[in-house]
């Protein structure tokens, strides 16, 4: 029997076969993309935030697992609990805030090249050169995720995080789970991954051990105080 990723109940929600060429655009939008970049900023913590230190010593334990999961409902507070856990580790925090506009492959990959071009200069200028002359071809998310796992590799950095805040947004779309799928599974062990939405049913069989996936859900209440 074949293994089922994580992503399995993301990917059998797509009825329609994949077809690459739905994702197919020339090298000069990937290049040029026009990304809002307060989407790669964390959120301010504001000082009456309510304290969860249980939950927080939880979201801060990412650093010691390839994939933590954090789901809860709308307004429960995720982004802030996220935010205020990692602003107390002294480790690079990539940040990337999806929104609905980010519902194709381009512009996820686009993103995240430039979530990771910010904290690695020239990391962004490299992965366009590996991916863009392919892109005219066909764009897999096998060709993004190993020009990406390549670099970080090549980089071979210290322990970091990225974050990927509201993928409830975006988790319909085959080629995005795909590519991310593949990126959790290939990245060096530096890399480390949190995701939170809004709710998330994964496989018994998943490929990742239990000491390398977390799944944080709770009702979390309030996020500050009056």
């Amino acid at each position: 029997m074949l293994e089922r990723s994580w992503t399995a109940r993301w990917r059998t929600a797509v009825q329609l076969p994949f077809n690459n060429q739905k994702f197919v655009q020339v090298l000069e939008p990937f290049s040029n993309h026009a990304l809002i970049l307060t989407k790669l900023h964390p959120p301010l913590v504001r000082p009456n935030t309510i304290p969860r230190e249980r939950l927080e010593a939880r979201v801060r334990a990412a650093a010691q697992r390839r994939l933590t999961l954090l789901c809860a409902g709308p307004g429960y507070g995720k982004t802030t609990l996220i935010a205020r856990s990692l602003a107390q580790m002294d480790l690079p925090i990539l940040w990337y805030g999806l929104s609905r506009s980010d519902n194709d492959l381009i512009s996820f990959c686009a993103y995240l090249t430039e979530a990771f071009g910010r904290q690695w200069r020239e990391f962004a200028n490299v992965l366009r050169d590996a991916f863009a002359p392919d892109m005219a071809a066909g764009a897999e998310p096998a060709l993004f995720v190993a020009a990406c796992v390549n670099q970080l590799a090549a980089i071979n950095p210290d322990d970091f995080v990225l974050v990927l805040d509201d993928f409830q947004l975006v988790e319909h779309t085959r080629a995005i789970c795909e590519t991310l799928d593949q990126l959790i599974r290939h990245a060096p062990p530096q890399a480390h991954f949190v995701i939170a939405t809004r709710a998330v049913s994964i496989p018994t069989n998943s490929k990742f051990a239990p000491v390398s996936l977390a799944i944080i859900c709770a009702a979390m209440g309030p996020q500050t105080r009056p």
